[in-house]
Order: C-alpha cells, then sequence, then structure tokens
C-alpha cells in the first residue's frame, strides 16, 4: 500500500501572527497536515480566538489539522495506580475536543506501574510491576472510553512505550480483545528500539530514569515491537534514537531501520495516517529541513 501522508508539530507555543507565518512555511515546504499537542489540544477549547486563527489559516494554507496527543502526565495515562477516574475524566475530555474539531486519530499513553523517587509524585511507592492490576485498570478506562470515541468518531490509539504496562507486548493482545474500528495503536519508533535487543546492549546501558520503571531496574528486553503491533496500528510516532534513550531524534540521526520500518508499515491494514514526533531544536527547524528529514516517507 502507499503510505499516509505525514503530518507535524506546528511548533511550540506558536501563537498570534506567527501561526499563519509557520502554516505558510509549511505549505511551501509541501507539508499538508498538522497535529496537535496535548497543550495545544486543550487550547482549541479553551481559546475560542486560538481556534478560530488556527483553522482560518490552515484553511488558507490548505493545510488539515488530523491528529493529536492526549495528555500524559501520570494522572492521564491508562493502567498507572491512581483512581480510574481521574485518567477517565482527563481522556474523556480530550476525545471530546477531537471530536469537536474532526480529528481522525487520539493518541493516548499507559503509564507507570512502578512508582519510585521523583515519579512516585501524590501517589505513594510502588516498588513492583503489576502488570494483571495495570491490565484491569486499563480495561476499565477503555470500556468508557471506547464508546466516547465512537460517538466523537475519533480512534483511540494506545501507543507503545518503554515501561513493562505500554509495550507492544502488553497492549497489543488489550486492543485485540476489544476488536473495535474506534480503538487501535501508535506505533512509536523511538520506544521500541528502547526495549528490543541490540547487539552488546544489556539493561546498565538503559538510560536510569526508564530503568527505574522496571523491576529490579532491570529492562527486560522484547521481541520486535512493530511486528507485535503491525495489525493494530492506526498511526505513528516517527522519530529515531541511540537504542538507549528517548532523545526523538530526525530519522537517520539514531540506529532505527528505517527500509525496514516503511516496508512493514506498508503492509499495516489499520494505518490511517503518519506522524512525525521531533522534539527541542527539531521542533521549530525550517519546515524544509523536516521535509528532508522524513522524505524517505514521501512526504
Amino acid at each position: 500500500m502507499i503510505l499516509p501522508e505525514m503530518t507535524h508539530y506546528l511548533g511550540p507555543d506558536v501563537t498570534g501572527a506567527a501561526i499563519g507565518a509557520r502554516m505558510e512555511e509549511f505549505a511551501g515546504a509541501g507539508i499538508k497536515h498538522l497535529q496537535l499537542n496535548p497543550k495545544d489540544l486543550q487550547r482549541m477549547k479553551d481559546d475560542p480566538e486560538y481556534r478560530r486563527e488556527m483553522f482560518y489559516q490552515a484553511d488558507k494554507n490548505k493545510l488539515t489539522i488530523r491528529d493529536a496527543h492526549a495528555p500524559h502526565q501520570v494522572e492521564d495515562s491508562l493502567g498507572v495506580p491512581v483512581p480510574v477516574e481521574l485518567v477517565i475524566k482527563s481522556q474523556l475530555n480530550a476525545i471530546e475536543i477531537a471530536g469537536s474539531l474532526g480529528l481522525t486519530t487520539l493518541t493516548i499513553h499507559a503509564g507507570r506501574t512502578r512508582r519510585v523517587g521523583e515519579f512516585a509524585q501524590d501517589y505513594g511507592l510502588f516498588p513492583y510491576v503489576d502488570l494483571p492490576a495495570a491490565e484491569k485498570r486499563v480495561c476499565q478506562a477503555l470500556d468508557v472510553l471506547i464508546p466516547a470515541a465512537e460517538k466523537n468518531n475519533c480512534i483511540i490509539a494506545l501507543e507503545n512505550l518503554f515501561l513493562p504496562a505500554c509495550t507492544a507486548d502488553f497492549l497489543t493482545p488489550i486492543v485485540e480483545k476489544y476488536n473495535h474500528p474506534n480503538l487501535g495503536m501508535c506505533y512509536d519508533s523511538g520506544h521500541a528500539l528502547l526495549v528490543e535487543a541490540q547487539e552488546g546492549k544489556t539493561s546498565d546501558d538503559i538510560a536510569e530514569w526508564i530503568r527505574c520503571g522496571w523491576d529490579d531496574d532491570k529492562v527486560i528486553f522484547q521481541s520486535d515491537q512493530l511486528d507485535r503491533m503491525l495489525n493494530q496500528v492506526v498511526t505513528t510516532h516517527l522519530h529515531d534514537n541511540n537504542g538507549k534513550n528517548d532523545q526523538h531524534l530526525a530519522p537517520g540521526d539514531g540506529v532505527a531501520n528505517w527500509d525496514s520500518i516503511i516496508e512493514r508499515l506498508k503492509k499495516a491494514p489499520r494505518l490511517t495516517t503518519l506522524q512525525s514526533e521531533l522534539i527541542g531544536r527539531l521542533v521549530v527547524a525550517p519546515a524544509s529541513d523536516v521535509v528532508e528529514w522524513y522524505k524517505m516517507f514521501n512526504i
């Protein structure tokens, strides 16, 4: 199949006249689609003038706003050991905003099931991972969120991360069990790299802030994440890293095998959109650079 056209973040805190200027730059470089981060998604609800300007400039520059990322703090993430009602409230709000904007996909995180140090926040310490309890909490949330997504005509995309309760191996069976058109998965290429074996890579090589989410600070490397989730992938977060830390680099600046990723994504039966997910200086880079980084996807 031919891959969908890529979507991109407009950039952090783009407001006022900068919205039109940035969209004009994107359109001039051949970019056609935009995605919203959690902050901008909420702002589209809270600030009517911002929303009007975003849609006006998008229409003027023949751009579509197509995808969004839902809030992903601790209390927003499915499966995390906090009251499920908190997660449901946060994500229902995001789904309703996505529906009001006519978005195609809303990417949602699953969360930590082991909380140590700074990650304990206000909810206390959990020294060990409890995957059965996490699965129960994820399903409790999805029982409410899936009907809301269906009502709002958007697809929830559960994202693979780099912790036990958010790998493809954990999330894919849940998605398969529901077998619902408004529930799929977001393949995050950088996150997949972190939990996949590489020659010579050990758990001690993985960044400490990631290791501390695993029992005894030991990352258990898993099978190919894209192969595991391919049949349920509806969207992507495409970025690169060194296989040891979540760097969100431009494709080609890390160790990802992009030829293999592209060939398999072409076979994903549910793939609807592609999203880039660069951070830092890369988000505000010239649009021509963004196009160059993703030209392998025929942006």
